[in-house]
């Protein structure tokens, strides 16, 4: 799994990107993108 500040929106994250062979592939392993609501200790690091 991979986020990306843009991958943050309306208080949740769009989950849509993983590594592959060391790189960054704009797809999930099973092509789904996932919606995970963001905890609060998180927050702080996306200031």
């Amino acid at each position: 799994m991979e986020l990306h500040r843009e991958d943050y929106e309306d208080g949740v994250f769009y989950i849509k990107r993983s590594v592959s062979a060391e790189k960054v592939v704009d797809m999930t392993k099973t092509m789904k993108v996932y919606v995970t609501p963001m905890m609060d200790e998180f927050e702080p690091y996306l200031q």
